[in-house]
């Protein structure tokens, strides 16, 4: 792999003092004061969450940030015989421009799979879209089966696992249980796409890169790796741009909790498989 071509970043950004989330709520105050008007609780509920996938995007185009990461798993092997590589990533703005790092991993055949993990309603609609058409383009090219792409938003039931555990009021048993079952459910699609051994390496994102990937990213290694949990929490924390105590980033202590307690035998159970 000609390395010199691989251009990617491992920024991950939050913003500093919770600025994103006051900035929405002066945007929101600030119309619905210009235009007269007193929300009720439900469109305010609305407004903020449609606020917040705007800046949020912004906050994405403006700083450019990629949340690279990757990790060997070990004793697994692709098609060719080599070491099979997970890399992450957030969504990227640029990832259908020539010379970004999403397009030529694939071009150098560094990755041979993607999976978006995510189906929220944050308007990244038309980078995933384009990211999508990348891989279908190379696949034409080729007239080849690859690179791959596998979309969550295209199920018909989208697994929404992550929001059954991410609110301490909800974290129960059968809450942690059900999304167990759906978090080990999207491992095998990624692990295994199409119902088979990967190819090559696989790319995994969700929108910022942070949660939903982080856990799943820290399950594998717990799965495959058997890396040890002092590791993978350390790089959960870079991946959601913590700094220090009283500069988190966008931690979420609930997120390492899923990956420690998160039981491996479900992933057995799938009966995900590697090339011999």
């Amino acid at each position: 792999v000609d390395l010199d071509r691989l251009k990617g970043n491992g920024r991950a950004y939050w913003g500093e003092g919770g600025e994103i989330i006051k900035t929405r709520d002066r945007i929101i105050h600030g119309v619905a004061k210009a235009c007269g008007h007193t929300p009720t609780e439900e469109q305010l509920g609305a407004a903020k969450y449609a606020t917040l996938g705007y800046l949020v995007r912004l906050m994405f185009d403006f700083h450019r940030g990629q949340n690279v990461g990757a990790v060997v798993l070990k004793g697994k092997f692709d098609t060719e015989g080599r070491p099979l590589l997970l890399v992450r990533t957030q969504c990227m703005a640029d990832a259908a421009e020539h010379g970004s790092f999403y397009r030529t991993a694939l071009e150098l055949g560094v990755v041979k799979h993607v999976c978006n993990l995510y189906a929220g309603h944050f308007p990244l609609e038309d980078w995933l879209e384009a990211e999508a058409k990348v891989c279908a383009d190379m696949r034409d090219a080729s007239s080849s089966a690859l690179p791959s792409y596998f979309d969550e938003r295209a199920r018909k039931m989208t697994r929404k696992w992550r929001r059954m555990v991410d609110d301490a009021d909800e974290w129960t048993e059968a809450n942690k249980r059900n999304a167990m079952m759906l978090c080990a459910s999207q491992i095998k699609d990624l692990l295994n796409p199409n119902g088979e051994p990967p190819k090559g390496g696989i790319l995994i994102h969700c929108a910022g890169g942070m949660h939903r990937t982080g856990m799943i990213y820290g399950i594998i290694r717990r799965y495959v790796n058997d890396d040890p949990i002092d590791e993978i929490v350390a790089d959960y924390k870079r991946h959601v741009d913590w700094k220090a105590e009283g500069a988190v980033g966008g931690y979420e202590e609930l997120n390492v909790r899923f990956i420690k307690e998160f039981d491996l035998s479900l992933l057995d159970a799938q009966e995900i498989v590697f090339e011999e």
